[in-house]
């Protein structure tokens, strides 16, 4: 019986880590297209936002369908809740103390006069996903051995990524890291649901 247990053990212990693909820089490029075109996906995690001397954490649960995306934002405790829901061409917030519903044709603008802060929505769509918003110019962009971003700059933020996994047909990150001059942002994402 331990010479059973050992050899199980000896053989779980010689399973090679997988080889780094060939072209990190052709994958990156593959996996732009896919997750760009990915039209309907829904993440539930958290943030945690840092701006200037205010500080938050939050539940998050993001549903992107096409262009349209509903976005929910908890604090703990019952400290109420935000819902943003939006297209190109219209933002609404709303929150659960009754206040609103508020709307604006920029997202920003509007997370930046109701709530103190504001982050690229249209870009987050894409960076939460471990991609570049298409038709952006990318800098800094550092590609771990797979194709997939460690680190890139867009729109004046910088984007850090880290525990990709897989989720159906896709690997996503799980932890992503902005910044810019005035804000921080933390996502933790628990769940993931991909949608082809």
């Amino acid at each position: 019986m331990l010479a059973a247990a050992a050899v199980l053990v000896s053989a779980c212990a010689t399973v090679p880590e997988p080889a780094p693909v060939a072209d990190p820089q052709r994958v990156w490029q593959d996996r732009q297209a896919r997750l760009s075109r990915l039209a309907h996906w829904m993440a539930a995690g958290r943030i945690a936002i840092r701006a200037e001397d205010d500080g938050a954490t939050l539940s998050l649960h993001w549903e992107q369908l096409g262009d349209a995306y509903q976005i929910r934002l908890n604090a703990p405790l019952g400290g109420g809740a935000v819902e943003i829901a939006g297209d190109p061409d219209r933002v609404v917030l709303r929150s659960s103390e009754g206040e609103g519903p508020w709307t604006a044709s920029s997202p920003e603008a509007l997370l930046r006069q109701r709530l103190g802060w504001s982050v690229p929505l249209e870009g987050l769509r894409y960076w939460i996903l471990g991609a570049a918003e298409p038709g952006v110019s990318v800098e800094n962009l550092v590609l771990d051995a797979d194709g997939r971003p460690e680190r890139l700059s867009q729109l004046g933020w910088e984007v850090h990524y880290a525990n990709y996994r897989p989720f159906g047909a896709y690997e996503l990150p799980t932890r992503v890291f902005l910044n810019n001059a005035r804000v921080s942002a933390r996502i933790v994402v628990h769940r993931w649901n991909v949608q082809a």
